[in-house]
Parts: C-alpha cells; structure tokens; sequence
C-alpha cells in the first residue's frame, strides 16, 4: 500500500491504483453506460461503483474501466477525449500482467483493494484477512486433490501390472508343452 496526499492507494507495476471520490463517480457512470450498450442492463438500473466491483470486475470492459480511472489519480494530464486510446493502453496492460505470470484475480483484488482503502478503508484488513484464509483453504483443497489423483494413478499403474503379469502367465501356459503329452520329433 503507497500514500499521497493524504490517500492510499495500491502499487501496480510501477504505477499505483488510487481511487479519489471523483473517479469512483466516474467509474460508476462510464460503468453503467458500458453495460447499457452491452445489454447487460436496463435502462434506469441501479448500478453504483461498488456493484460493478462486486458483480462485474469479470467483464473486460469494466476491468479495463476501473483500472482507467483507478490509474486517473497519478495521471492528472488524461482527458476525456484521450480516453479511448487510454483504455487500449490499458487493455494492453492487462495483457502485459497475464503474460509476466500474474493472475486476473490477483489484479482483481488489487483493484478491489484500491478502491475499498477510497470508499470504504475500514473493511480492508478484514477482506485482506478473509482473501488469505480463502487462498490457504483452496491451496489445502488442492493438495488434497493432488494426492487423491497420484493415489489414483498409482493404483491404476498397479492394477496395470498385475494385469499384465497375469496375462503374461496365461500367455506362457497356453504356449508351454504340458509334461503329460510326449515330445514331437
């Protein structure tokens, strides 16, 4: 977490995710209108910051969006009319962190953070605390998965090989002469 000025924000990359009360409102509004043109809305819907944060940070559109206008507060020189070749930057962005190996979750989060430390900072220690109880729970249901998978293949390899060494059993007594019967000449 980075200050400035009296507001927090979230480091990104060299660049720091901060959220001002301005931009929050212009998120909501450039949000509402982007899923109004997709037809993921109605008309007249209510759909505040925080709703899109919760409900459409998946969508790329919003994801590139509320990155814009999180990055807005160090970058005071971005215009209205800039905003288009802005938003490909930082669509360019997000492509920049899913190729250096992050997450799209991670980056959710570090959006969600920025934006709950200008709206909402009392609830972070508590989300930041309840994301690392979900990532030490899902990485034990992982490990769990794991090592249900390798005893699954150990018993399958198992079963392959006695299978196949009885096959190779019968395969010897059928091809073996029997001593009962005399040798052929």
């Amino acid at each position: 977490m980075t200050t400035k000025k009296g507001m927090r924000g979230v480091a990104l990359d060299g660049k720091t995710l901060r959220f001002t009360h301005e931009n929050v409102g212009l998120f909501s509004q450039a949000g509402y209108e982007k899923l109004l043109n997709l037809d993921r809305i109605n008309k007249g819907a209510l759909v505040e910051a925080d709703v899109l944060m919760a409900s459409y940070l998946g969508n790329a559109d919003i994801l590139n969006l509320s990155l814009f206008y999180g990055l807005l507060a160090d970058q005071p020189d971005v215009k209205s009319k800039d905003m288009e070749k802005d938003i490909k930057d930082i669509s360019s962005m997000v492509d920049a962190w899913t190729e250096a190996g992050h997450s799209l979750l991670d980056l959710r989060r570090k959006i969600i953070e920025a934006f709950k430390l200008a709206t909402d900072p009392s609830s972070v220690v508590s989300m930041l605390e309840s994301w690392r109880n979900s990532d030490k729970q899902a990485e034990a249901e992982s490990a769990i998965e794991k090592a249900i998978a390798e005893e699954r293949i150990e018993r399958t390899t198992k079963i392959l090989k006695e299978a196949k060494t009885e096959k190779e059993k019968a395969k010897k007594t059928l091809t073996s002469p029997s001593p009962d019967l005399p040798a052929s000449s």
